[in-house]
């Protein structure tokens, strides 16, 4: 089985990749993005101009980061604020005297340095802060944008995450990372099965937001319609499923050995994911949507394998 190296888009995890790597240690994205829980079964919100994920609508990625840190053996510092009306500068300049700082979720419409940024507004984001001064904040930004400055007042309105609706207050930050355990390869297999059974375990659709086959389901209703939404078309293309590829494939690699039922079938997944996208490029979205059939059998298949390990 080969691997693929690249974004993904992988944000969060690029990002506590960047934070671990101040720290001397080299943790790559693939297994953080393992370890956060975030990537398991199909979502569909229809209040969110019908977004569709592969992802598990009760571990965001920021709950993502602080697990797959503490899973990994890492004690941190973790910041937020229940109220927007005090932005936390003074504390984010003196951590990152110390070494740089995750934050997000942030809003990425109002990271101008991206010239793409006017279309993407209430899309969540994570990003490595660096250094900061009076005027500008200094990041690594994982969408491809390394040593970028933006002002600080932009910063703000983008950390402070107002259209991000899974936040959990304002603000939020990740430092100062020091290892305080060094789990076995047995240890995080342990955690990574664990959290996938609970992720199928609770996975049941709510009001508007329907998971499983329900979402897949409500998916190839919206690719039957004429015409197709651009705004879904373009989150499909753009983000949703490329991600999903990546995010099924890593799940193979890192279940090659200890669970090779579940490995062969991400990587099934992961294959037909990348053809969805390839044709939805092509907008051959008939084709796509006999595929969507097949990979809601196949993830009855994925639900089935994971309700069944002892």
């Amino acid at each position: 089985m080969m691997r693929y190296f690249g974004n993904g888009p992988y944000c969060y995890s690029n990002a506590v990749s960047m934070l671990l790597s101040s720290t001397g240690e080299e943790v790559s994205p693939s297994l953080v993005e393992v370890l956060t829980g975030v990537g398991h079964g199909p979502v569909f919100y229809e209040e969110r101009s019908q977004l569709f994920y592969f992802g598990d609508c009760h571990m965001p990625p920021d709950s993502g980061i602080t697990a797959a840190m503490t899973e990994l053996g890492f004690d941190f510092i973790e910041t937020a604020c229940d109220s927007d009306d005090s932005p936390p500068l003074d504390r984010l300049a003196s951590a990152l005297k110390n070494g740089p700082a995750i934050l997000g979720p942030l809003d990425m419409s109002l990271l101008k340095y991206n010239p793409s940024h006017k279309y993407l507004r209430g899309a969540d984001h994570f990003v490595l802060a660096y250094n900061m001064d009076e005027r500008h904040a200094y990041l690594h930004d994982p969408e491809g944008f390394p040593f970028v400055q933006l002002p600080i007042e932009d910063l703000v309105a983008a950390w402070r995450a107002d259209s991000v609706d899974y936040k959990r207050g304002h603000y939020r930050c990740w430092h100062s990372p020091s290892r305080t355990r060094h789990p076995s390869t047995e240890d995080l297999t342990d955690v990574a099965m664990e959290q996938i059974k609970v992720a199928y375990s609770r996975m049941e659709s709510v009001e508007s937001v329907k998971t499983g086959n329900d979402a897949t389901f409500l998916l190839l209703a919206a690719l039957m319609s004429d015409p197709i939404s651009g705004s879904l078309k373009s989150h499909l293309l753009n983000f949703a499923l490329k991600l999903a590829a990546r995010r099924a494939g890593d799940y193979a690699e890192f279940f090659r050995e200890s669970w090779p039922v579940l490995s062969d079938l991400k990587y099934e997944q992961a294959v037909l994911l990348g053809r969805c996208q390839s044709n939805g490029a092509n907008d051959d979205w008939s084709t796509v949507a006999d595929d969507l059939r097949t990979l809601s059998e196949l993830e009855e298949r994925i639900r089935r394998s994971v309700m069944e390990q002892s």
